[in-house]
């Protein structure tokens, strides 16, 4: 681990204190089980448009396709009851 890493290590448990002594429910189950799993869905379509740059081409389409899918569910969610 170099000095860079053990850095934003710091920084990043600093922030996570800050944040907890405000709101202690961020340290929670739920909230840190949601966490991990936003953090896994980004992180995939973090990698299938890494590969699309890497190969030369440019994918703008995917970040508007998933603006509109997550406009939707709360359209569903708020209207028809869908969960």
């Amino acid at each position: 681990m170099n000095k860079k890493d053990l850095g934003l290590l710091v920084l990043i448990i600093v922030v996570a204190l800050g944040v907890y002594l405000r709101n202690p429910l961020f340290l929670s189950a739920n909230n840190i089980a949601n966490t991990a799993n936003l953090i896994g869905l980004f992180g995939l379509f973090s990698i299938a448009q890494g590969f699309v740059i890497i190969t030369g081409g440019i994918d703008l389409s995917a970040g508007s396709l998933i603006a509109l899918l997550g406009v939707l569910f709360v359209s569903m969610v708020g209207s028809m009851g869908i969960y």
